[in-house]
């Protein structure tokens, strides 16, 4: 483990950070091949809260919707869960039979923050819960205020390109994929327009996926999840680079 954390500061060195970020959430979701044992919730619950940290439980209900080739209407259940949070409501930890999901809301500093938080909510979790992970999904969603007059490609090098004959868009979203590993990983980025008064609001929302159907990932292997997790940053870190223009880097600066 020694080799790896020396590699990883290495990379925390060679990366170029930004402290006025526009990261208004980043998350890491961990899915499971099966559901957990929800009644060891409480246990799990005890412990986290001794680091007075998490300070606040609550019901989380999913509504999921199916629809079989036989029904007319798709079928409502709920799925119920579990929400906890700190006192400033900025980091957030949601459960559900099947996965997992630890939130940065607002004041996001740097990954290795964010990554150590992630740490600390799974060594307790596995200590509860044993479970073969699925899928990793690593998440961060970037909002801008820019004027209302402002050319995007000014600031992102994926931008919406219309036909001179065509009326410029006011609002507008689409999103696009990058494959890694056919069928097991890729990137996605939306962006997503709206002109709102006298602001331009752009969300760019940036995901890396990891499929581990036919490769799962124990809960208990940390060093395995530990490659992945880190691997899935700097996938994400590379796309958001190479998606910014220097503008945009003077921003966030």
């Amino acid at each position: 483990m020694t080799n790896l954390v020396s590699t990883l500061y290495l990379m925390e060195s060679q990366r170029e950070l930004f402290a006025n970020n526009k990261i208004t959430e980043a998350l890491c979701q961990i899915s499971f091949d099966s559901s957990i044992d929800l009644t060891k919730l409480n246990g799990f619950w005890e412990a986290l809260s001794e680091k007075k940290i998490y300070i606040e439980k609550q019901d989380q209900p999913l509504l999921q919707f199916t629809l079989n080739a036989t029904d007319t209407l798709p079928t409502r259940t709920t799925i119920n869960g579990l929400r906890l949070q700190n006192e400033a409501k900025d980091k957030v930890i949601q459960i559900f039979p099947d996965n997992i999901s630890i939130h940065q809301v607002g004041n996001y500093t740097k990954w290795e923050d964010f990554r150590s938080n992630i740490y600390s909510v799974l060594d307790i979790f596995k200590k509860y819960f044993s479970a073969e992970i699925i899928r990793i999904d690593l998440r961060t969603i970037n909002n801008y205020d820019l004027g209302l007059n402002e050319d995007l490609k000014k600031f992102f090098k994926i931008h919406l390109e219309v036909p001179t004959s065509l009326t410029n868009p006011y609002n507008f979203n689409f999103s696009i994929e990058q494959s890694y590993e056919s069928n097991k990983s890729f990137g996605v980025i939306r962006v997503n327009s709206i002109n709102q008064n006298d602001t331009k609001k752009v969300t760019f929302d940036i995901s890396y996926v990891l499929l581990c159907n036919e490769s799962k990932i124990s809960l208990n292997d940390s060093d395995s999840l530990s490659k992945e997790l880190e691997n899935g940053h700097s996938k994400l870190n590379s796309i958001f680079m190479d998606a910014i223009t220097q503008e945009t880097k003077s921003l966030i600066k």
